[in-house]
């Protein structure tokens, strides 16, 4: 992040609390970067991709178990996750 001469004069001038927490402020505004592209990207989606998504990714459920709760082959499953992070990639300008 700063190189470790500014970061020196940096802590010398202000102090470490200070230095931490700009870096903080700097990870949370990254992190909810992410955050606002995640529920963007549900907000977009349809139910039924939404479904996929809080099932495997914030379950935790197996691909097997995700298709079957769904009522879909495994390959379609493949088939959604592709366009989920294909727009999930869009989103975030990678």
């Amino acid at each position: 992040w700063l190189n470790p001469f500014l970061k020196l004069i940096f802590t010398q001038l202000y102090g470490l609390n200070s230095f931490k927490l700009l870096r903080l402020e700097e990870m949370w505004s990254k992190t909810r970067f992410y955050v606002q592209a995640v529920e963007d990207l549900l907000a977009y989606l349809d139910e039924e991709k939404r479904k996929l998504i809080e099932l495997h990714y914030f379950d935790g459920y197996p691909i097997w178990k995700v298709a079957q709760e769904l009522g879909m082959s495994e390959s379609n499953f493949y088939r959604y996750q592709a366009v989920i992070l294909t727009l999930l990639a869009h989103r975030l300008g990678i």
